[in-house]
């Protein structure tokens, strides 16, 4: 009898031993890895009657692990501190490229180091927000360039005593199916660089202080 107690007892531990090894390896070995550029591109863009910003603020992701990314939502999330009070933050979406609050890619392949493609580029379109003009939180310069269509991000960064844009990616591994959660280095104002993006990494090439990429494009007829 005694023996089959212990039998029954290393049986369990066996058990939950196995069910902690199989737990470990599949949410934190087998699970998708997001990359995120460290900085946003600022690049000049032709001025539509949609959207009048003379720029275009771009990040780029990669996918930094060997197995494909499948169902990758993105999100951005601007949060300011000190709008009404010293200490409270507020947060708003701020939409993406595709004029929605997220942003999604079917399939991301495993970025390969120092070759070109496989790292999207995605762009903000903060003038496509209907918060921005009529959240009566932000000061009214800002709703009213929301309503002009003419918002920078810079305008939205330098707002507050701190501010700063997160982007959110959710993400599913392709294999063992385990879904993360990333989010980007915070971008403030001085993450912000006139420049395009290496085609290789993940970081921003600045443009020379008399390029034409610190000069806005004219308006689109």
């Amino acid at each position: 009898m005694i023996q089959g107690f212990w039998d029954i007892m290393i049986g369990l531990v066996l058990g939950l031993l196995t069910s902690f090894v199989s737990w470990a390896i599949l949410f934190h070995y087998l699970v998708p890895k997001i990359g995120f550029s460290r900085s946003l591109a600022k690049v000049p863009r032709r001025k539509t009657q949609n959207d009048k910003a003379p720029y275009r603020y771009i990040f780029k992701i990669e996918n930094s692990g060997k197995r494909n990314i499948i169902d990758i939502e993105l999100t951005a999330r601007l949060s300011v501190k000190g709008l009404k009070s010293a200490t409270k933050w507020n947060r708003l979406d701020i939409p993406l490229e595709s004029g929605t609050a997220s942003y999604r890619i079917p399939q991301l392949l495993p970025a390969t180091k120092g070759k070109s493609g496989r790292r999207p580029e995605i762009f903000l379109t903060p003038n496509s927000s209907d918060w921005l003009r009529e959240w009566t939180v932000f000061p009214e310069e800002i709703r009213r360039k929301a309503a002009d269509k003419s918002l920078l991000v810079e305008d939205l960064l330098k707002l507050g005593n701190e501010a700063k844009l997160e982007i959110q990616a959710y993400c599913y591994d392709s294999f063992s199916g385990s879904k993360k959660l990333y989010v980007s280095p915070p971008y403030t104002a001085d993450a912000i660089i006139a420049g395009k993006f290496d085609p290789t990494s993940l970081e921003v090439i600045p443009a020379a202080p008399n390029s034409a990429l610190h000069e806005a494009e004219p308006n689109s007829r």
